[in-house]
């Protein structure tokens, strides 16, 4: 009997220790397919040639950042699934939808509402 109290408390504590190590960690942000800093190598649609170049980096699922032409615009990522995320830029009311896919290596962003602009990125 003397072994199984022993046995028992030694028993939880092991269980609570496996469980505090599984938590939220480093791979849950790496699950994350977008998280990471991005570069339009590719640009389709309205002022096409400008955007090549761009940078979207993409923290925490959480936050999003376009730095590019000399300016750095910070947004915050208020919505997001497997197809759609949605940012909502410093100083702007207006939310931005965007939908993404992966061809490859490549994430491809299209700005919804935007006739047609379409970003194909590399991670850089």
């Amino acid at each position: 009997m003397k072994q199984f109290r022993f046995i028992v408390p030694l028993a939880i504590l092991a269980v609570v220790f496996l469980v505090s190590c599984g938590g939220k960690g480093e791979k849950e942000e790496d699950e994350n397919p977008l998280n990471g800093n991005w570069k339009v190598v590719k640009a389709e649609g309205n002022m096409a040639d400008m955007s090549v170049g761009v940078e979207y980096i993409f923290e925490d699922g959480k936050k999003m950042t376009m730095k590019g032409m000399g300016i750095e615009t910070k947004g915050t990522i208020t919505k997001s699934d497997d197809k759609t995320f949605t940012v909502t830029f410093e100083g702007v009311q207006q939310p931005f939808v965007y939908n993404y896919k992966f061809e490859g290596e490549q994430l491809v962003i299209e700005l919804q509402n935007s006739g047609g602009q379409k970003f194909f990125l590399e991670k850089q």
